[in-house]
């Protein structure tokens, strides 16, 4: 089926399993309290950084995942994090392979382009795998501690998501259907953007899966979410920052 091809190219194992979540402690982040976890798993490779962001002295009725292509730190200054938080959610976040905490700025090789560690998606490859699929199945790992935690057991799971962490959340939902809601800010460019433009962004590299372009698109992944509200948000620029209302994303969650 076209989906099994889907997760073939993508080299995606949804096999590891829950251990142990680790709490680290917590600290305050203006109105937000935030807990640090570890979250280990059966195949001990890693152990993925997890953030999970309360408003002070408010009951959360609801989860939002929303991992930032630049980490959970880049998250905390989010001004949409407050209004999320506001509206009754808790934000969970975490630091994908390759991203924050378990980025290693050290590691270069012979493929480093304009700060971006191309041998990182040369490695993938040879090992049948794809940093969307890893990313996914990071994804999957965080939904387990989600279910684990008694606290979210009547919670309604939505996710933001963006970037280049936009194919890694729509794999995952396409296979584990978990959420409800998916808030799609500023998404790539299309699979021919690499082929049409000689001196592209290599950092967008990072969100495509190898053999895709010209297969599919993360826009055709949407067609396996008929349950699934999907809502994408224009593309967001440093110098207008007003170009996404933010209110418009906190609504689209909470109906």
């Amino acid at each position: 089926s076209v989906k099994d091809k889907i997760k073939t190219t993508a080299g995606i194992n949804f096999d590891r399993k829950l251990t142990a979540a680790v709490f680290t402690g917590k600290f305050s982040k203006g109105e937000a309290v935030v807990e640090k976890y570890f979250i280990e798993n059966d195949k001990n490779d890693y152990a993925l950084p997890v953030y999970v962001i309360k408003k002070e002295g408010m009951k959360a009725q609801n989860v939002v995942v929303w991992n930032h292509p630049s980490g959970k730190e880049k998250l905390l200054e989010e001004p949409t994090l407050m209004n999320i938080l506001n509206a009754g959610n808790v934000v969970v976040s975490a630091d994908l392979p390759g991203i924050g905490e378990l980025y290693d700025p050290e590691f270069r090789g012979d493929g480093f382009v304009q700060g971006v560690p191309f041998n990182y998606i040369f490695i993938a490859n040879l090992t049948g795998k794809s940093i969307p699929g890893v990313q996914a199945e990071a994804i999957d790992l965080m939904m387990q501690f989600v279910a684990s935690n008694d606290n979210f057991n009547d919670a309604t799971l939505n996710v933001v998501t963006e970037g280049t962490l936009i194919s890694p959340s729509l794999l995952h939902a396409i296979f584990k259907n978990t959420f409800k809601k998916i808030a799609v800010l500023d998404p790539p460019p299309p699979g021919s953007y690499f082929v049409e433009t000689k001196y592209y962004d290599p950092l967008f590299a990072f969100s495509i899966v190898p053999g895709s372009v010209g297969s599919y698109e993360w826009k055709d992944l949407l067609a396996f979410l008929p349950n699934t509200s999907v809502k994408i948000f224009a593309a967001k620029n440093k110098q207008q920052p007003d170009k996404i209302n933010q209110l418009e994303i906190v609504d689209f969650l909470r109906k």
